[in-house]
């Protein structure tokens, strides 16, 4: 099925600024099969679909990066829920999404890399320390619960 100029370009607007076939495919009054075979027939579309696709892969790339730093340096308001009804928040952090963001943008210093070369002679030396505990209510044990009835 060829389909008019208004629909193709509004399939590659709602596509790009969503990144979900079926959702651009509906915007512009196509089926997503249909979409597909369109591509597929038509060089233009192909060409403007990869672009599209591109370019909503950096966005949500970008988006997810704007996450993983809020959440890991910002915080987020986690709610205090009591009896059923939200009665406040706490900020909470991510300590995972901090290190997936610095190890995204500076991967020399902070990614997980392990390199295996063949033949040479590696030497690992590790020196265990002790740590003292960061807050003695949180490092204690907790008591025992009794239940009187």
């Amino acid at each position: 099925m060829a389909y008019k100029k208004k629909q193709r370009d509004t399939f590659i607007r709602v596509f790009e600024a969503t990144g979900t076939v079926a959702t651009a495919a509906k915007a512009a009054g196509m089926t997503t099969s249909g979409a597909y075979r369109h591509r597929e027939a038509n060089e233009s579309f192909k060409r403007r679909w990869d672009e599209a696709k591109n370019a909503s892969l950096i966005e949500r790339i970008e988006e997810a990066e704007d996450a993983a730093f809020q959440r890991g340096v910002r915080g987020y308001k986690e709610p205090i829920v009591h009896l059923g009804k939200v009665v406040g928040h706490k900020v909470k952090f991510s300590d995972r999404c901090l290190q997936l963001w610095l190890m995204a943008k500076k991967p020399d210093q902070w990614s997980e890399q392990h390199r295996t070369e063949v033949g040479a002679t590696v030497t690992v030396r590790t020196e265990v320390v002790e740590m003292p505990p960061l807050d003695p209510v949180l490092e204690a044990k907790p008591a025992e619960a009794t239940l009187i009835e």
